[in-house]
């Protein structure tokens, strides 16, 4: 601005300089050419007076003069503290200009004397730096709500969701951590493990929840995903890559929140990193809010490309809509294709039925409209309608001198039934934390040319009152129907 007023001041300059030139340069005329003599004769200085006038010194002098006046005339700007803009709920903004004409609302007020205007302190920046939630003592908060998930198949991560009477813990995972799983161990702040028993689960949503017992739990609190939008800053908690000792931390922003067609739930996807192990671990704000349950990493994209940054965590959002079910005991499982035609898998609710067995004192749910054939108390069998899979609970009543020895026999049996139709998939023996053993064997049979190719479970449980083997068989053809079914009923079982 300053820059234009000068170059105004100059272009005037120039201009007067020529007008001023223009006349002394005109010639002097002769007396007989001269014009006639006015009535009242302008006043003319005397003769060797003055010296002759200084043109050069006048045009500077009058160029000085015209600068200074357009100078003045610019208007003065006084620089101002800048002050960090405070959020202001909507609310409040509406209020504040309520009283205000349309002007007045879109005319910024006059500025305040210095005294009075508003400044940022001079230590601001170290005393609100931004991520100043000291993240360290967050997670040192959250960790007893945090549990890791050790299955037959693998490691995951849990949250205590809720508590219950009797000292009993109400764990939320993913299903996918302890689907097709009869041994589940929840290590409660890497020092206390509690065996843990499906409740409920949903296949589609990816949910299940499991009740440990019994303790003084802390239970995880829920934030509202309303609360966050893309860049909110974001925590996993989780056992990634079921690495010992204490859980992975990780840190990110939320990058979008989208509904997922496929699990027909809400999703938050973030950068935070997430790994196999995280699975079913929270995600979780600075204050220690869980504003979700991690789910899945998208490591390419549907043409094989590697991708970076794709994990993806089911909303509370949708947790709260079927955490209540889950709590129930609801168990939602795909439905199988219809066909060529049909519309997709789809989801379907299982209802239960629970069967008790007095004599040998145990309990086990199965699907209602199972068949059920209790002649033999010590022989139980539970079959599906089409017969495509079935469970079967004996009690053992022969001496076991060890599980190794007893697997060892069972083996040997099932060598010599099937003929050569036998192939052992997974053997393994373990304890847990009620000082029970039990060990399991899955292995293909196929009992004819004629008959399904089966796989089957076998749990066996050894304790002082007696031995039990559990056994569930599902045709491999629909194995993809019945292993939430299978997981399920393994894991109802209440042993003496």
């Amino acid at each position: 601005m300053h820059r234009a007023v000068l170059i105004k001041a100059i272009a005037g300059s120039i201009l007067l300089l020529g007008l001023v030139l223009t006349i002394a340069c005109i010639p002097q005329l002769s007396p007989s050419q001269a014009p006639p003599t006015p009535a009242i004769a302008p006043l003319q200085p005397a003769p060797n007076h003055q010296p002759s006038p200084n043109i050069e010194a006048t045009v500077e002098a009058l160029v000085a003069k015209y600068v200074r006046e357009e100078m003045a005339a610019i208007p003065t700007i006084t620089s101002a503290p800048t002050v960090t803009p405070m959020s202001r709920p909507a609310s409040q903004l509406a209020a504040a200009t309520s009283g205000m004409s349309a002007n007045q609302a879109d005319t910024p007020a006059h500025p305040a004397a210095p005294s009075d205007q508003l400044t940022a302190p001079a230590n601001s920046a170290s005393a609100n730096p931004p991520g100043s939630i000291d993240l360290s003592a967050m997670v040192n908060r959250v960790k007893p709500g945090v549990v890791r998930i050790n299955t037959s198949s693998g490691v995951g991560s849990g949250i205590i969701a809720d508590t219950g009477e009797g000292q009993v813990g109400l764990v939320l995972t993913n299903y996918h951590v302890v689907s097709d799983s009869f041994r589940i161990d929840v290590l409660v702040n890497d020092n206390r493990t509690f065996r843990g028993r499906v409740v409920g689960f949903d296949e589609e949503r990816d949910l299940a929840v499991l009740e440990i017992c019994c303790d003084d739990f802390q239970k995880l609190e829920f934030s509202s995903a309303a609360n966050i939008s893309a860049g909110s800053e974001v925590v996993a908690i989780g056992y990634a890559l079921g690495l010992t000792g204490n859980a992975t931390v990780t840190r990110g922003i939320v990058s979008a929140i989208r509904y997922h067609p496929t699990m027909k739930a809400w999703v938050i996807q973030t950068d935070a990193s997430i790994n196999p192990g995280n699975s079913g671990g929270p995600l979780l704000l600075p204050t220690g809010e869980v504003i979700g349950v991690t789910t899945f990493l998208q490591s390419q994209d549907n043409r094989g490309n590697p991708t970076a940054g794709l994990g993806f965590a089911i909303s509370e959002q949708s947790i709260r809509e079927m955490l209540p079910d889950l709590k129930g005991g609801a168990k939602v499982v795909r439905s199988p294709q219809t066909g060529n035609g049909g519309s997709g898998p789809g989801s379907r609710a299982v209802d239960w039925q629970i069967y008790t067995n007095v004599t040998h004192n145990y309990s086990i749910e199965v699907p209602a409209g199972w068949s059920i054939d209790d002649s033999d108390d010590s022989h139980i069998h539970f079959d599906s309608p089409d017969d495509f899979a079935g469970s079967t609970v004996i009690a053992y009543d022969k001496p076991v001198d060890t599980l190794e020895s007893w697997l060892d026999d069972v083996l040997e049996q099932h060598r010599n039934f099937y003929r050569g139709r036998f192939q052992l998939v997974e053997r393994e023996t373990s304890g847990n934390s009620q000082g029970k053993s039990g060990a399991y064997i899955v292995f293909r049979a196929q009992v004819s040319r004629q008959f399904c190719l089966l796989r089957v479970t076998e749990l066996f449980f050894q304790f002082a009152s007696g031995n039990f083997v559990a056994s569930f068989h599902i045709c491999e053809h629909s194995y993809s129907q019945y292993a939430p079914i299978q997981q399920a009923v393994l894991s109802s079982f209440e042993w003496p």
